[in-house]
């Protein structure tokens, strides 16, 4: 796997290049999965992490599945990356697969959370305002600006205000 390519339009995360990252990644490479496929688990795992956080209301300990769902799709995520790029499997959709899977996983995760603590409409709303958010970065990617994953808002603030309102 090497070192990992820069890009501009690639999110910095460290964890690509540590140790269980390239060994996850090698294991995966080992088989014939797809990144596409991995993005298709990651949005099944999103749909089990949600239905946990709304479901705890009644059975506290689901908030645990609930948060280790929330991290399971974040390494989907990653993962459907490596493969993708640095195990040289893109395919034609994988522009589609990098995006569509991380909204829907997104909104699941904020509407549950909503849903969770009783207040449904904001759920609804900071999944509305994620998908924004999403939708004017890719479209400046698209206008040829460079792409910003910095912010208090970034993605990994997100996850973790998500695991902080599923606890």
């Amino acid at each position: 796997m090497g070192t990992e390519p820069h890009s501009a339009n690639r999110r910095p995360l460290k964890s690509r290049g540590t140790g269980w990252a390239r060994a996850a990644t090698n294991l995966l490479l080992r088989t014939r999965v797809t990144p596409d496929q991995v993005s298709t688990i990651g949005v099944l795992v999103s749909i089990g992490g949600a239905w946990a956080l709304v479901a705890a209301r009644d059975m506290p300990w689901l908030y645990l599945a609930g948060a280790v769902g929330i991290q399971l799709r974040l390494l989907c995520n990653m993962l459907d990356g490596l493969v993708a790029v640095e195990g040289g499997r893109k395919s034609a959709y994988g522009p589609l697969f990098n995006e569509m899977p991380d909204r829907i996983e997104d909104s699941l995760f904020l509407i549950a959370c909503g849903y969770a603590a009783g207040l449904a409409w904001l759920g609804f709303t900071a999944a509305l305002l994620a998908a924004v958010t999403a939708y004017v970065r890719a479209l400046g990617g698209t206008l040829g600006f460079p792409q910003d994953f910095g912010g208090p808002m970034a993605k990994p603030h997100r996850i973790a205000r998500q695991l902080k309102a599923a606890s």
